[in-house]
């Protein structure tokens, strides 16, 4: 997280990576987590921000409503995955 933008570059490209790995999150565990998922939290928590706005409209409502499930039933699909890569 110290790696300036570099941390940022490798975060976004990692974003589109769908190997399993374990959740490393403290709170909500996701059994299906991927590195890309755990390189957006960290990207959105490095950037202080929550992206919201980098998804689309029906998303972003289901994020509000929803919470962090919403993230991973969009990303689920790969094409969503890679948009939301390209937007951010």
């Amino acid at each position: 997280m110290k790696g300036g933008s570099r941390t940022v570059l490798c975060l976004i490209r990692s974003m589109s990576d769908t190997r399993l790995m374990p959740d490393p999150r403290e709170t909500i565990k996701w059994p299906e987590t991927t590195v890309g998922d755990v390189a957006f939290f960290l990207l959105r928590d490095w950037a202080n921000r929550d992206f919201v706005e980098s998804f689309p409209a029906a998303v972003q409502e289901e994020l509000r409503t929803s919470g962090i499930s919403a993230y991973h039933r969009y990303v689920k699909k790969v094409e969503n995955r890679k948009a939301l890569q390209q937007k951010i």
